[in-house]
């Protein structure tokens, strides 16, 4: 079962009786004007696999029990004003492969259950409050699908970017660490993602010299932010 209500003028709460319906795949609410929290009944509806609540005004934290969301891989709840910390039972969804949290009011460190998200290949977190970056790319290094980061707009707390440690993101082709406030020089793991075709570090406090080997055996192609439906 499939139902799609996006881009019309809905308004009000999200009604709490989604766990009637048995069979709900695909839910997409996006870009209406809904607000209240995530309706508790979502949790029931074991056989999603796509939720998309993008571009409303949810508010709360993330209280879906995500240990019987095992179908789920993609869950958009970007540009809403959801709060607290990513709870870790998110991780729980292990067939998740999108996941975009964008422009919400969350903060915290991202949770170390995230290594179980193997499949997980597009991750966007930007405008949020989170902390730690050097801890959330340690996580995050195990992914091994892992495609897309965009953290933009977070860890404002004058962190330094971590030069160390980073042994992992082979498969990463868009990687956004833009407007941090990040300190610190470019840092040489960056040369070992041999996949790497976007690179963002713009509107941060790094330093030194730009390092020769970037963009070494790379032709990246020159990309423009609106071909794609980032959260940049």
């Amino acid at each position: 079962m499939q139902i799609d209500l996006s881009y019309n003028m809905f308004k009000g709460t999200i009604p709490d009786v989604l766990g009637k319906l048995r069979s709900l795949e695909f839910l997409n609410l996006a870009s209406n004007k809904l607000n209240g929290t995530l309706p508790s009944s979502l949790s029931s509806c074991r056989t999603l696999k796509m939720v998309s609540l993008r571009n409303n005004s949810l508010s709360g934290e993330i209280t879906l029990d995500c240990s019987l969301l095992t179908r789920l891989n993609t869950f958009d709840a970007g540009t809403n004003r959801l709060s607290g910390a990513i709870p870790p039972h998110l991780a729980s969804c292990t067939e998740l492969r999108t996941l975009n949290l964008a422009r919400n009011k969350l903060q915290g460190e991202l949770p170390e259950s995230f290594k179980k998200l193997t499949s997980l290949s597009y991750l966007s977190l930007t405008g949020n409050g989170f902390s730690n970056l050097s801890s959330a790319l340690q996580v995050l290094q195990h992914l091994p699908n892992l495609t897309s980061l965009v953290l933009t707009n977070n860890f404002h707390g004058g962190e330094t970017m971590p030069m160390d440690g980073i042994e992992g993101f082979k498969t990463m082709e868009v990687l956004v660490l833009a407007n941090c406030a990040l300190l610190g020089t470019i840092p040489p793991w960056l040369q070992s993602l041999k996949s790497l075709n976007v690179l963002d570090i713009s509107w941060n406090n790094l330093n030194g010299k730009i390092p020769p080997w970037l963009g070494f055996n790379r032709r990246p192609p020159i990309i423009h932010q609106e071909e794609f439906d980032f959260d940049w």
